[in-house]
């Protein structure tokens, strides 16, 4: 486990908060949708909530999987500026 020597509590698990988008994005990704379906669908969960990092993480994957891996790393790094 990587801990940071700064904190006097360490973070045991992290737990995100409910997502307005969550339950949507498990409905379509249990689907069986194309990789452009998909990609519209997960950008769309973005626009709607940004610090939801599954739609991200997914994204990337498929731009990954393309090849595409300056959209895979322009998707992780748009994340990275919500933190």
């Amino acid at each position: 486990m990587i801990k940071n020597a700064r904190r006097t509590n360490q973070i045991v698990e992290f737990i995100d908060k409910d997502h307005k988008v969550a339950n949507e994005y498990y409905e379509f990704i249990d689907n069986d949708l194309s990789p452009e379906q998909l990609k519209r669908s997960l950008k769309r969960l973005i626009d709607e909530d940004p610090f939801f990092f599954d739609s991200y993480l997914i994204l990337a994957d498929i731009f990954y999987d393309e090849g595409r891996f300056n959209q895979f790393l322009r998707k992780i790094k748009e994340y990275i500026t919500f933190l």
